[in-house]
């Protein structure tokens, strides 16, 4: 006996259909009720031919409730909340010991500012900084912004800077920023790379890049405790957390020359007559700009020393294109790239 197999899905969908009639929905309303208060949910079918499904609780929730909830959903789901509105990066800057690093932790959001003088706008934002499963650091804080005068709605950037020391490893980074008032929450998560600390011998760490900060909103924190946070003063570097230009700024690029070893290895490469280089180069390697080399003069105390490097570029040099900026130290050197889109 021959079977003939066809796609004929017309009888699987009709039943289908005949199955979808016979669902029903039950609903109900609460004339009173109590926040945040689970209660129990029982429903019972006179017909033993039908059943129901229905979930076994039910809770009215708060607004603070839902905002939690959401919250821990932003934390736990942080793609569903990747809106690129919030931004956070983590700098090792140089080292501070044969197997630690001193990190900046850098966090950028817009806040908004309108309406009447004093009326307030507040976001709350918090990060946590995990090596595997294992939580290495977490910090939590709240950016109350008030304008002074009867302000249209604009929305400056502020920043958010902090130091920590971290051991050679791979990280992730995730912080959540969420407007008080229930307009939205934001994420965003990085992977961060700690290199080892190279031992015996000369190394750059950096460059980093960043600006003065100007007329910027930006937050240093000095401790745990949020009241100890102080605000950047113009002059004060902060880094940019995207390597892109569109406005005419100083551009500050911090580089650090470093040695770990003993007294005996920090003389040879001070009598070595080695200098720290720096210069400037566009995509395709060819050098627009070299700096004054500066001859190497190790400083601190210990098995770390290091000598601390600042140099600016001025605005009034930017033009459109992609660069590297390069600093080095004998063989052993260090870059950082970025691109210029002028107006």
């Amino acid at each position: 006996m021959n079977t003939k197999w066809t796609n004929d899905l017309s009888l699987g969908y009709a039943r289908a259909q005949q199955a979808l009639s016979c669902i029903y929905t039950v609903g109900f309303y609460l004339d009173e009720y109590e926040l945040d208060n689970p209660e129990s949910i029982v429903i019972t079918m006179n017909d033993p031919r039908m059943r129901a499904i229905h979930p076994s609780k039910y809770i009215v929730r708060s607004v603070g409730a839902r905002r939690e909830s959401m919250l821990t959903a932003a934390w736990n789901a942080p793609e569903l909340f990747r809106t690129g509105v919030i931004r956070a990066h983590a700098f090792p800057l140089r080292p501070t010991g044969k197997e630690t690093w001193e990190v900046l932790l850098a966090v950028k959001f817009p806040v908004p500012v309108s309406g009447e003088a004093g009326e307030e706008s507040e976001s709350d934002f918090g990060g946590v900084l995990r090596k595997g499963p294992r939580v290495e650091y977490r910090f939590n804080r709240r950016v109350t912004v008030r304008p002074l005068e009867k302000s249209e709605k604009v929305e400056p950037d502020f920043t958010y800077v902090e130091r920590v020391e971290l051991a050679p490893g791979e990280y992730e980074l995730t912080v959540v920023m969420d407007r008080v008032d229930g307009s939205g929450r934001h994420v965003d998560r990085v992977n961060v790379v700690v290199p080892k600390v190279p031992k015996k011998e000369l190394f750059v760490a950096g460059p980093t890049l960043g600006r003065p900060v100007g007329d910027d909103l930006v937050v240093l924190a000095e401790s745990d405790d949020s009241r100890d946070d102080r605000r950047a003063g113009s002059e004060s570097f902060t880094p940019l957390l995207v390597q892109y230009i569109e406005e005419p700024r100083d551009l500050i690029f911090l580089s650090d020359a470093c040695l770990v070893g003993s007294e005996k290895a920090v003389r040879r490469a001070r009598q070595a007559g080695i200098e720290v280089r720096r210069r400037l180069n566009d995509e395709q390697g060819m050098e627009l700009a070299t700096i004054s080399a500066l001859p190497l003069d190790l400083e601190g105390l210990g098995k770390v020393r290091c000598q601390a490097v600042v140099d600016v570029l001025p605005s009034s040099v930017l033009t459109d294109g992609d660069f590297v900026f390069e600093a080095s130290v004998g063989r052993e050197s260090g870059a950082v790239g970025f691109s210029v889109e002028l107006d």
